[in-house]
């Protein structure tokens, strides 16, 4: 799937919804203007707290934002939890070990203990692969339902 196209065509309907410009949708998520632009132009997916900061305002999925939900339903989302926290999570409702998961993914297995630590937050390219591999949304890796 092409997730540049996605995400730029996806927030270009959602902005065309709400009738709002680069500027103004900047300001409403304080995403740097000129981030916004690249996303527009397909040049760049959000990084992850972009990604929540948009489908937040939007009130939609991440997966919609990112092309992997056709429509952009109504989405009531719940404050994400640590991702540290939503992580130890999925591993423990689909039995997996941080060391079955690295094998699994190629995830990089400091990379994964990192995230496990609270230190870090997957770009959305992991959060995607994790989203495959637990065969689940975006918004479940992210913890927003």
């Amino acid at each position: 799937m092409d997730y540049l196209k996605a995400v730029s065509e996806n927030l270009k309907y959602l902005m065309g919804e709400k009738e709002l410009n680069c500027t103004e949708l900047s300001r409403a998520v304080k995403i740097d203007r000129s981030a916004i632009a690249r996303y527009l132009r397909g040049e760049r997916l959000p990084s992850t707290p972009s990604l929540i900061a948009l489908a937040d305002f939007f009130g939609c999925s991440a997966d919609f934002i990112l092309g992997r939900d056709e429509f952009p339903a109504e989405f009531a989302a719940k404050p994400c939890p640590p991702f540290s926290e939503q992580l130890k999570i999925l591993l423990k409702k689909h039995n997996v070990s941080k060391y079955r998961l690295q094998k699994d993914t190629g995830i990089n297995e400091r990379t994964i203990s990192e995230w496990t630590a609270g230190r870090f937050i997957p770009d959305v390219g992991n959060v995607i692969v994790l989203a495959d591999y637990f065969k689940t949304s975006t918004d479940m890796v992210l913890g927003r339902v």
